[in-house]
């Protein structure tokens, strides 16, 4: 898969995130320095040791399980400290994000997760490197859909069914 697809899936995964409680809302938590955070930890492990070939990927020590338990102790360890803001669920989020990067590669034409320990692959290409453009856009598209257009819709679409039920409309429907 492509590094976009990398960034925009953790970003998708993240309109599903439930609220933690009332007082803060999704929208409020989930701002353009989150989700571009969660963004980069998602395609991290190509920004760390890029690559254009599958054999890069599969020697890389960016596209396995030691890496990723290294992202882990960076940012809890971050998190924990207080340093630059990262609070403990933002920094699940991120490491969440790299392993999905991982996950994804492995469908997509196999990583070594053990590598340099190990030189095992797992996975294969379920995912052919043809349709990745494809799901570049599609991913494109669900994160506008997802994080721009449905909450604006769902936002006019309530203030137009409070303006009726508050009586502001006459029987029409119109103000």
């Amino acid at each position: 898969m492509n590094v976009l697809s990398h960034a925009l899936i953790p970003v998708i995964a993240s309109s599903f995130d439930v609220k933690r409680s009332r007082v803060e809302s999704e929208s409020s938590y989930w701002n353009a320095k989150r989700l571009t955070f969660l963004a980069v930890c998602g395609a991290a492990p190509d920004l760390l040791d890029p690559h254009l070939y599958l054999a890069s990927r599969l020697s890389s020590w960016s596209h396995g399980v030691p890496a990723l338990l290294g992202v882990a102790l960076v940012l809890f360890s971050l998190s924990r400290a207080g340093k630059f803001g990262l609070e403990t669920r933002l920094a699940a989020w991120g490491v969440s994000a790299y392993a999905l990067h991982l996950c994804c590669d492995a469908i997509s034409g196999g990583i070594a997760p053990l590598y340099p320990l190990s030189p095992v692959v797992i996975g294969a290409y379920y995912i052919p490197p043809v349709l990745w453009p494809m799901l570049d856009f599609g991913f494109l598209f669900i994160a506008y859909f997802l994080r721009f257009a449905l909450p604006r819709w769902l936002a006019t679409r309530a203030r137009a069914t409070g303006a009726r039920h508050r009586g502001d409309c006459n029987s029409s429907g119109q103000g």
